[in-house]
């Protein structure tokens, strides 16, 4: 009884949604609303990641581990035991920055995690649960094709987008 409500109430709503798109949720303007819907999320994830981060702490610890990092395996290749073991002290300092890098990545995923999972749930059903083609690609991408469902054009529009818009919100990268 309370599932079948919840499915009905969800089966609502994507009606809903899928009438406000009208066109915008068939082939081939649904790539363009995927990835514009892409843009939006990693916009609000930014802005979140932004307000709840010590954004410059994070990538002061980021060079910092990297430094580390970098140093490390030029001991190794150059098979630089003294240094290798100079550095080796140092290990735990760069363990304890790394899960201090991890709980501030944490904090945004808190506060987005369970939205953007309802979205993504809703616009799944949207687009037709993976079983219909979305977006196509000239070029056969390997693993992928070159007919992408929903997920798919989500994770290929994210990946493309996520870089520059963290540039944008002068958010650390790993290429910091």
């Amino acid at each position: 009884m309370v599932f079948e409500s919840l499915l009905e109430f969800y089966n609502s709503i994507v009606m809903f949604l899928s009438a406000m798109l009208g066109p915008a949720k068939n082939f081939p303007l649904s790539s363009l609303t995927i990835l514009l819907m892409s843009i939006i999320m990693l916009l609000i994830s930014s802005i979140v990641t932004r307000k709840f981060t010590d954004v410059e702490k994070t990538r002061r610890i980021m060079i910092q581990v990297k430094e580390w990092q970098d140093a490390y395996m030029k001991a190794v290749r150059e098979k630089d035991n003294k240094q290798i073991e100079k550095l080796k002290k140092k290990e735990a300092v760069i363990k304890k920055l790394q899960a201090e890098i991890m709980r501030e990545q944490f904090k945004p995923l808190m506060f987005t995690l369970i939205p953007f999972m309802i979205i993504f749930y809703l616009f799944l059903g949207v687009f037709g649960y993976n079983q219909v083609v979305v977006a196509e690609s000239p070029l056969t991408i390997p693993f992928l094709g070159n007919k992408f469902t929903f997920w798919i054009w989500y994770l290929i529009t994210t990946f493309a987008f996520s870089s520059l818009i963290q540039r944008l919100f002068n958010l650390p990268s790993v290429q910091d």
